[in-house]
């Protein structure tokens, strides 16, 4: 089995934990991680210590992958890079845990795009996490992206936007890590009040912050180790139909499952578009009322949102949408067609 990892923080970290501690072994493993080991890692991320600041976390992790498999390949670079998609294409299962949705939106069709592929979305943020299924079985990333929105969705990063009376705590304590109970409960009443979650009593605040600071870096562990056992298991009977989870922790665990669906019409499997000529599928498909043409993530014709630029050179992944499915998806100019 080939396997990849994109993202090396909390989440990614602990994937790889929870990997060795079953004694797994890979033929080929990828890791790749463009950050360095910060000051704020250490405690956070069980497998970076204080000696590990300042460096690079892939060549950290590489020091510690001895035994997971037989070839181990660690990359301090961006995975959207060409010679890294073309890296990890060769994987059979590539989890991507990284903290940003740009990566995201530019890896993950790609990827999806081969048929023997399957990504593992995994996204962290507070006390709530995500995993998410694409690959041929499942709708595609452009199909069902617009469901999850930086609001919705936990995207591998501290506690962004607030999802409850617990996440306005965590977010205070993170603007004001050395503030006053004071100081902290005023400012998570603003943030409750500002996100519609009712007050917390500076009793409950206190409580609160013994009960729900030490989570977070649990909920990464928790979401990791329960997205290895699905895909375990996966390999040994059939995809689940359900593909997205979201889990959340605080004086106990929520599990929410969702069953993912096309849009009304929409039948992209992303390994498998109509049609494998641009300039065909432009043609029997520029006149169609939602036609739009995306050239390296950017929407360059859309008619019906009154858009239409001129035509940039063709680098990137290509995109012809219309009649609601995807027509042709194919990239150009960057060796990997």
């Amino acid at each position: 089995m080939r396997v990849g990892i994109v993202g090396l923080g909390g989440t990614g970290s602990e994937l790889l934990l929870a990997m060795r501690s079953q004694g797994l072994h890979f033929k080929l493993l990828i890791v790749i991680d463009r950050d360095i080991v910060d000051i704020g890692n250490v405690g956070k991320q069980r497998i970076y210590a204080r000696e590990d600041v300042g460096s690079f976390k892939a060549d950290v992790i590489r020091s510690q992958l001895e035994g997971l498999a037989d070839i181990v390949e660690a990359y301090s670079t961006d995975a959207t890079r060409p010679v890294m998609a073309k890296k990890l294409r060769l994987c059979e299962a590539v989890f991507v845990t990284v903290d940003n949705l740009d990566t995201r939106r530019r890896l993950i069709p790609l990827l999806a795009l081969k048929r023997e592929l399957l990504v593992i979305d995994i996204g962290t943020e507070g006390l709530t996490s995500s995993i998410r299924f694409y690959g041929h079985d499942y709708p595609c990333f452009h199909c069902t992206s617009w469901m999850f929105t930086t609001e919705t969705r936990p995207i591998c990063t501290p506690i962004g936007i607030p999802r409850s009376s617990e996440d306005c705590v965590l977010k205070a304590k993170q603007e004001f890590p050395t503030g006053s109970i004071h100081e902290l409960h005023v400012r998570a009443t603003t943030l409750a009040t500002e996100h519609g979650f009712a007050p917390m009593s500076m009793n409950s605040l206190q409580s609160t912050l013994e009960a729900v600071l030490p989570t977070p870096s649990y909920v990464s562990r928790l979401a990791a180790q329960y997205a290895l056992q699905i895909w375990l298991r996966s390999r040994s009977t059939r995809l689940p139909s359900i593909c997205h989870w979201l889990l959340s922790l605080y004086n106990g665990l929520y599990i929410s499952t969702h069953i993912l669906s096309r849009r009304q019409g929409c039948e992209c499997q992303m390994h498998l578009p109509t049609c494998s000529d641009l300039i065909q599928a432009l043609k029997e498909h520029q006149d169609a009322p939602d036609f739009m043409l995306l050239i390296n993530q950017r929407l360059i014709v859309a008619p019906i949102l009154g858009i239409i630029r001129q035509i940039p050179p063709l680098q990137g992944l290509i995109l012809v949408y219309a009649d609601d499915r995807i027509h042709y998806a194919r990239w150009h100019g960057l060796g990997l067609e």
